[in-house]
């Protein structure tokens, strides 16, 4: 048997990381405590989604707002920068 061969059949017998189970002598967690931190999390992610929802409604307000201005101010809005490229192009 040679080097190679004893470090492959080393490795083979050694479990994989996704196998070990972590054991902390220091931390131990109950079930209890599982169960509050998947509250918290499920709390954290329903604020975030909230948080998500008013962020589009928000948006979408803005645009409607926007939408919503008189033709007349976008027109005015059109021939300003109309005039503004003229000017450019006159300059260039």
């Amino acid at each position: 048997m040679t080097e190679e061969d004893a470090v492959v059949e080393a490795e083979e017998e050694r479990p994989s990381k996704s196998q070990l189970e972590r054991v902390s002598p220091i931390f131990v967690m109950t079930p209890e405590m599982a169960k509050k931190c998947k509250e918290h999390g499920d709390k954290i992610m329903a604020e975030k989604k909230r948080k998500a929802a008013l962020y589009k409604l928000q948006r979408e307000e803005k645009l409607k707002a926007i939408c919503n201005t008189p033709f007349s101010q976008h027109k005015n809005f059109l021939n300003k920068y109309q005039s503004m490229q003229t000017q450019q192009r006159d300059i260039t």
